[in-house]
Parts: C-alpha cells; structure tokens; sequence
C-alpha cells in the first residue's frame, strides 16, 4: 500500500467541533424565540378563559341572574351559560396562571373580571401583572 494515497474516511475532529459550535449558536437563538411565543400562548389561553368567564357571566345576570348577587363558574355550566370546556380551563393551572382560583371567584354583575398572575418558585409564589376583562389591561 503506497503510504502517499490517504483514505479520507469520516470527519476530523475540527469539523465536528465547528458542526456543535454552529448548533449551539443557532439553539440559542431559536429558544428564546419558541419561550416567547409560548409565553404569548398561555397568556391568549387565560385571556379567552376570562373573556368567556365574564361573558357568560353577563348573559347570566341578563337573563335569568337578577336579584342574585354573584355567581361563580359551577353554576354558570350548570345553568347552561358557560361550556364543559371553560369549566375544564378553570379547573387546571394554564402555566403560571393558577385558573383553579376562577372557580370560586364570585362575579357581580356589571364588575370585570380580573386574574393575578402566579408565579411558583419551589415553595415561594410570587404575583405579577393582573388581568383584566373587559378593559383588557
């Protein structure tokens, strides 16, 4: 075998370090980007959660809810005035939102609803922004 003819077989080490490198800059980029966008997906998904929760609320007090005082979510499904689907959005927590707290919220007619925003840390919760229906804030 002349010694002059090399066989190239595989990749050399600096190729395959400078293939990791070039993934490690493009991951780090892209996940920023896909956090921000699911980020944006929770808070739509708790947005129409309470836009649904105020509305049904709405229609309740408007038509058979007078003289009553507050209602919460289980008697709105239960009157017909909400879906099975919002009671199931209310009864898991969408991310940092802790929807659970929905389910015995007691709305008066007329009044927005609002949601605290949850974050948990271990043992520690601390709160953020609040969201508000029908101002949006």
């Amino acid at each position: 075998m002349n010694p002059r003819i090399r066989r190239d077989r595989g990749f050399t080490l600096v190729e395959i370090m400078t293939v990791v490198v070039i993934v490690g800059i493009l991951s780090s980029i892209a996940v920023p980007a896909l956090m921000h966008v699911k980020h944006k997906s929770e808070d739509t998904l708790a947005l129409n959660t309470i836009r649904q929760l105020y509305d049904a609320k709405e229609i309740y007090f408007t038509e058979d809810g007078a003289g009553k005082p507050w209602v919460n979510v289980p008697m709105l499904v239960k009157a017909g005035y909400a879906s099975h689907s919002l009671d199931a959005a209310t009864q898991h927590n969408i991310g940092p939102w802790n929807t659970t707290g929905l389910r015995t919220l007691w709305s008066k007619p007329g009044n927005a609803v609002k949601v605290l925003e949850q974050f948990r840390s271990g043992n520690r919760i601390t709160y953020g922004r609040t969201m508000v229906y029908p101002d949006g804030k």
